[in-house]
């Protein structure tokens, strides 16, 4: 009985020191000179607060939060009527743990293409219809819902009065009354967190029940803003996962955008289309389009002939026509195919960090560390004969940071597959030559003993396996990747491994094709040198010298990363000026001018090797001058040698 009796006192003597700090701060401020009426404030300005504590907060624009009392200055009694309402503290809101079986999702997140209904077979004999049938349309409206097709055929639903739209089927009384349960929640939910205020007001809230859980998914769209929102924190992990860099809300803001475009594409009738969107989405394509064409490094997702043929779509709307499909226009169908170019194009801005500081300027530009060969394509290249450093190039050519570009990855397709084909070909011409080979009399008779092969034999043997299997496998990677998805390379190039051993099985028909090639030529080479006639061995050896020769040649010219008169001229003396620098020591000691210290090219002019030589050995480097016709000699920080430039001078004739 003390102990209530105590709580009681304590309770009245905390309300009456409440109310006497309340009436210093009134009588502190001046607001004790003027009577503000209810009047006084505007229409929509939110009432007083009851508390005597939020009241204070009120009028010094705090945020007021139960048992925090406020010592600042009040406002002069002129700002009252300007005061914006309360602030809220929206970061407590948690709205899918107030309402059962409520859950957010984005707008990609939709499952509108994963719903399998199944429809049961009927076999009927005859089916009638009543007399004057004249309409076969499903009600247009189910009780405040109005029922709407997307061009896709999909019906949805659409609450004009609480702007709430949902595929739900909602013929279905027991699925309308799931909907608008959840309606009512929520709209209960905003009411009692005095969230209309600084809600949206141009927002429309989306329903889904989803397919597995049977839970009610749902989003807000602010159509001001181009964005989605909740009234919950919301994990946006799976809509910037594929971006591996620092997130910031400039970052993020071309992803919501791309979502906001793609709710438009599943519920396209849901907003007029406005002139700037069009206006937006033609300026793209008609960037995109002159990009593709100046440049082989475009961004564009699109190849030049789908720019083309958007572009010309584009060109043929009218707003007006769009709108008002009354008239005979277009309708929701321009529109959808509008929406769905905005969200690729926002979520191609997204990718490429547009607007950012080091954004992607071309398909090629990594954003990240570039990537390098790892050990096991150094280990295994050699022995396929680099082909997998090849196709490892090239793949990660077109997968950059793992985006991958339908184009690209089709036209990388169309070249392997039409590779894969010609390899197959080869091998197939090389079994049937060592099946020749094979089937000569003398080769078999050069066997030593019954049992044992000769040389000729078993080299052919291992051409005729290695062709065999790159059949199998050229047949094989033809077929699979036929009509490969572009997830299965984007999965590949998150990690070097991945591209590696792709680009590994890739090589493997080119590999199996050289490796019979080069069987084949030993087991030929064995069986024509066996005889032992000196003609045929000279003429064999001299053939394979010059083929040698000229596969170096060619190959060579891949290395090629300077003009070609300078290649020839310079980079190969310094290859081969290991060997000849015995020749140009016995130059090195003559004088300075004199023709004995000069080795003649011809029509190339002549080069002081004494001068240049020793300089060239220390570091320095060849600059090429403005004219582009000579070239002089530089120090190791590039400046050039001004002195002597007459006898340092490479003259152009030959080229």
């Amino acid at each position: 009985m003390h102990l209530n009796f105590l709580r009681r006192l304590i309770l009245l003597l905390r309300r009456f020191a409440s109310l006497i700090s309340f009436f210093k701060s009134f009588f502190r401020s001046p607001i004790n000179s003027k009577v503000i009426s209810h009047s006084q404030y505007p229409a929509n300005h939110p009432p007083l607060p009851s508390n005597n504590q939020a009241l204070e907060a009120y009028l010094t624009d705090e945020t007021y939060t139960p048992g925090q009392s406020s010592n600042s200055e009040t406002r002069p009694a002129s700002f009252l009527p300007d005061l914006p309402s309360k602030t809220i503290d929206t970061s407590q809101l948690a709205i899918s743990e107030h309402i059962e079986g409520l859950v957010a999702v984005h707008a990609s997140e939709y499952q509108r293409y994963e719903r399998s209904i199944v429809f049961p077979r009927e076999y009927r004999d005859d089916y009638y219809l009543d007399p004057l049938t004249l309409s076969f349309a499903s009600p247009i409206k189910v009780g405040r819902w109005e029922s709407r097709i997307h061009p896709e055929g999909m019906l949805y639903f659409y609450d004009t009065e609480r702007n709430v739209v949902t595929d739900a089927y909602l013929h279905n009384q027991s699925t309308r009354s799931i909907i608008d349960g959840y309606v009512d929640k929520i709209e209960a939910y905003i009411s009692e967190h005095a969230l209309a205020s600084i809600l949206p007001k141009n927002r429309t809230l989306v329903l889904e029940i989803r397919t597995r859980t049977g839970r009610c998914g749902y989003y807000f769209v602010d159509h001001d803003n181009q964005c989605l929102f909740w009234l919950e924190p919301y994990d946006a992990y799976d809509m910037i996962d594929y971006l591996k860099v620092k997130m910031s809300l400039p970052i993020f803001e071309w992803e919501m955008r791309a979502q906001y475009w793609r709710h438009n594409e599943l519920f396209p009738d849901n907003i007029p289309l406005s002139s700037a969107t069009l206006k937006a989405c033609k300026d793209w394509l008609v960037f995109a389009l002159g990009d593709v064409i100046t440049s082989s490094q475009s961004m564009s997702f699109f190849s030049l002939d789908e720019l083309e043929k958007l572009l010309s779509i584009v060109d043929g709307m009218n707003v007006g026509e769009i709108n008002n499909d009354k008239n005979g226009g277009r309708g929701v169908g321009s529109a959808w195919i509008l929406y769905r170019t905005m969200s690729i194009i926002c979520r191609e801005r997204f990718l490429n960090l547009h607007g950012q500081h080091g954004a992607r300027l071309n398909m090629e530009q990594t954003i990240h560390d570039p990537r390098k060969d790892g050990t096991l394509i150094k280990f295994v290249s050699p022995l396929l004969l680099f082909g997998p450093s090849e196709y490892f190039a090239n793949l990660c050519r077109i997968s950059v940071d793992s985006i991958v570009k339908k184009v690209n990855w089709t036209r990388f397709l169309n070249q392997v597959t039409d590779e894969w084909k010609n390899h197959t070909l080869f091998a197939t011409v090389l079994l049937n030559a060592n099946v020749a080979l094979l089937a000569i009399q003398s080769v078999d008779a050069a066997s030593p003993d019954f049992g044992k092969r000769a040389s000729t034999q078993r080299a052919s043997y291992l051409s005729t396996v290695t062709s065999v299997g790159a059949i199998f496998l050229g047949l094989t990677l033809v077929r699979l990747h036929r009509k490969a998805d572009i997830v299965f390379l984007v999965n590949r190039s998150v990690s070097v491994i991945g591209l590696e051993l792709l680009a590994i099985l890739y090589a493997l028909p080119y590999a199996l094709v050289m490796w019979s090639t080069i069987t084949f030529f030993t087991a030929f080479s064995i069986f024509c040198y066996s005889f032992g006639d000196a003609l045929t061995d000279l003429l064999i050896s001299l053939s394979c010298f010059l083929i040698a020769l000229m596969l170096a040649w060619s190959i060579s010219t891949s290395y090629e990363t300077t003009p070609y008169w300078k290649f020839s001229m310079v980079v190969w003396y310094e290859r081969f000026g290991g060997w000849i620098g015995g020749l140009l020591n016995r130059w090195r000691e003559a004088e300075s001018g004199s023709s004995a210290g000069c080795i003649s090219l011809g029509v190339c002019g002549r080069v002081n090797w004494h001068t240049w030589w020793p300089r060239r050995r220390k570091g320095g480097k060849v600059v090429v001058g403005d004219d582009g016709d000579h070239v002089g000699m530089a120090d190791k920080n590039g400046d050039p040698d001004v002195g002597n430039t007459s006898a340092n001078a490479i003259c152009q004739g030959a080229v």
